[in-house]
């Protein structure tokens, strides 16, 4: 499937891609780890609720709608490459241990500031 590069573009029938970065931060001591097919099956539920597609669509916050009524034309995608360019997966994981993190924590900006939010969706 082709997918419409630019929001400006011409292609009403093919999907706005939007590359997704995961900067996952954890203790490994505290939490429970994150494997890549848990990100995975979030990221399809995510298409899934976009697309209009998903079981419990009916179950949509009224005030949301009608943005969520139907197929938006979005596409989530793991980021294939990172800001400079590299193969990349698109999930970054980094080990702290700190036990927990309040407000806007060093640690959490600390990772994910290299991906400008103008070319990938940080989660």
């Amino acid at each position: 499937m082709a997918y419409c590069e630019s929001p400006y573009a011409d292609c009403p029938n093919e999907p706005f891609t939007i590359p997704v970065v995961f900067h996952i931060v954890y203790n490994p001591d505290e939490d429970t780890f994150l494997d890549d097919n848990m990100i995975k099956a979030a990221l399809a539920e995510l298409n899934q609720y976009f697309a209009g597609t998903h079981s419990l669509q009916d179950s949509i916050n009224p005030i949301f709608l009608p943005s969520f009524s139907g197929d938006t034309n979005l596409k989530f995608v793991l980021a294939a490459v990172d800001p400079w360019g590299n193969p990349h997966s698109g999930i970054n994981r980094r080990v702290t241990q700190a036990p927990y993190f309040r407000g806007n924590n060093p640690v959490k900006n600390l990772y994910s500031n290299f991906w400008p939010s103008s070319s990938f969706f940080k989660a």
